[in-house]
């Protein structure tokens, strides 16, 4: 029963559940910015891409939450594959945009803004891939916010 009582407890303040959290956490914050940001360039093929992958992400998320390793290899792989497809867009879509009239946010700050948004996925895919913390927090299973301790 003590045994138990540990484990609970301490999957809650364990630094690799507090390392697993923050990725979530930055992913949660930054992985629907790219669909908005592209509504407003008016790009409203790569909004629903974007979108479609994001909730594709939420999936592994909940799956890596309840002990699945496949899921955290998975969403490491997904993540990788969105930085790769935002380089893609960089150099061979974004160069050749012309638009009728002006979109709501100016084109000439999609490199910016997608290159960042692609160094932050390609650096949290490899973090997923290859950290020991996220994988034995994984194994563990953890809650991405925990009750209050009683």
């Amino acid at each position: 029963m003590l045994d138990l009582q540990r484990q609970k407890y301490a999957s809650r303040t364990n630094p690799g559940t507090l390392f697993a959290r923050s990725v979530i956490f930055v992913h949660l914050a930054c992985g629907p910015l790219g669909g908005i940001v592209m509504l407003f360039h008016e790009r409203f093929l790569m909004a629903v891409i974007a979108a479609l992958w994001f909730l594709i992400t939420l999936g592994l998320v909940a799956g890596m939450k309840s002990h699945q390793q496949w899921c955290r290899v998975l969403l490491g792989i997904t993540f990788e594959l969105a930085a790769l497809e935002a380089f893609g867009y960089l150099v061979w879509v974004a160069p050749s945009i012309t638009a009728a009239t002006p979109p709501a946010l100016s084109l000439k700050i999609m490199p910016f803004w997608l290159s960042v948004w692609a160094l932050v996925y390609a650096a949290g895919g490899f973090v997923l891939l290859v950290s020991k913390r996220i994988e034995r927090a994984t194994m563990r299973g953890f809650d991405l916010w925990a009750p209050p301790l009683r």
